[in-house]
């Protein structure tokens, strides 16, 4: 399957603007099966990429939060 790759802010900025990109199929069952899960925000669109995007944001921003999600993981 023919892939982009983008680095750098320009390409931030493109991958923010929802006209261009679009997430729903873009990555094979087997990644979303194996590394990310059906539903993940990866997959999203619109709404319900914004509404998912804006919790993970929200908890990026706290420090406290941040510790807590890496201790999880390290127990897992």
């Amino acid at each position: 399957m023919p892939a982009i790759a983008l680095r750098g802010p320009d390409a931030v900025a493109f991958l923010s603007d929802e006209k261009p990109v679009v997430r729903t199929a873009a990555l094979p069952d087997p990644v979303l099966d194996t590394l990310f899960g059906q539903g993940a925000v990866h997959t999203l669109d619109a709404d319900a990429h914004r509404v998912r995007k804006a919790m993970f944001i929200a908890l990026l921003k706290d420090g406290a939060q941040v510790a807590a999600l890496g201790e999880c993981v390290s127990r897992r």
